[in-house]
């Protein structure tokens, strides 16, 4: 009985001394590791500084280098020529792995949560508002029922017997136009052909001619102005046509630039135009038992003269 007695007193004499030291050993290691992960996050933390205060340089030399394009003499082409790449983006992912271990005696657990960073570089993003294509400069597409169609300015001349009435109104029981639309500017999409002929000039310019199967033709790439077909329409919405023109243009274009000014001319069909209903005539008494002024729409044709800026 004395000796398990003993051996009782010395085992518990031995886990008393012990128990410091496994606590402070523990202790030890959480901190080590708590000052591994400080150390590895303030390294990330000072190269994503690093990195961000150079994608902030790169985008000012960008930006100062579209404002000293933007002179008198510059055009979409030069400013697209020196026009500086964007630069890459970096993507951060942050990974927190947690370790559960038994303690020394194998009576107990610890957790230690334990956070990675990387860094993935990614592709540099496109900038859209610079074009490499200097055609896609000088003429913005527009696409209308899946066809790319350019830009253009017109006017139109109504040339129907009846007038466009956009408003109109009766005053002591007599018609009165208060708002006519028989001319009208506005915005088309249009596409063009031109051919380029090199056996006469225009305006003192010349297309260089070649000789390819025993013709003389000019290179439209080369070209300095041409001769063509042309039609236009005004959408409405819901890929719905409001008026369609056609007739000829011709263009001239700038040396060495896919800019041109083309100017055409020819008629214009619009079928939805406002007129007065049947029976209302303007400057005319309503029709007896009517109170009111009626429209209806029609088909009107008229003169078109169209501007665009694409070779």
């Amino acid at each position: 009985m004395t000796t398990i007695k003993s051996i009782a007193v010395t085992a518990l004499t031995l886990m008393i001394a012990l128990s410091p030291e496994r606590a402070t050993a523990q202790t030890r290691t959480s901190a080590q590791l708590a000052d591994q992960w400080r150390e590895a996050r303030r390294a990330e933390l000072l190269e994503q500084r690093e990195k961000a205060r150079s994608d902030l340089s790169t985008r000012e030399a960008l930006i100062a280098s579209e404002l000293k394009a933007l002179d008198r003499d510059s055009t979409p082409d030069s400013i697209a020529a020196t026009a500086p790449a964007s630069p890459a983006s970096n993507k951060t992912v942050t990974t927190t792995a947690v370790t559960t271990t038994a303690g020394p005696d194998g009576s107990g657990q610890k957790t230690t949560n334990t956070t990675s960073t990387s860094t993935e570089v990614l592709p540099p993003k496109s900038d859209k508002s610079v074009q490499s294509d200097p055609a896609a400069i000088a003429s913005p597409k527009q696409t209308f029922g899946g066809l790319d169609l350019g830009a253009g300015l017109s006017f139109t001349l109504d040339l129907g017997k009846l007038n466009r009435i956009s408003r109109a109104s009766a005053v002591n029981g007599v018609v009165r136009s208060d708002d006519q639309d028989n001319g009208r500017a506005r915005i088309m999409l249009e596409s063009h052909y031109f051919f380029t002929p090199c056996t006469w000039n225009f305006l003192g310019l010349k297309n260089p001619c070649t000789t390819k199967d025993g013709w003389r033709v000019a290179d439209p790439k080369e070209a300095r102005w041409g001769l063509g077909p042309f039609i236009a329409v005004q959408p409405g919405s819901d890929n719905i046509i409001d008026a369609i023109g056609m007739g000829i243009m011709v263009g001239a274009r700038r040396e060495q630039s896919a800019q041109s000014f083309n100017l055409g001319i020819g008629i214009v069909f619009d079928p939805n135009t406002r007129v007065l209903g049947d029976g209302i005539i303007e400057n005319m008494p309503l029709p007896i038992g009517e109170i009111d002024v009626r429209y209806r729409e029609t088909l009107q044709t008229g003169i078109l003269v169209l501007t665009s800026f694409s070779f």
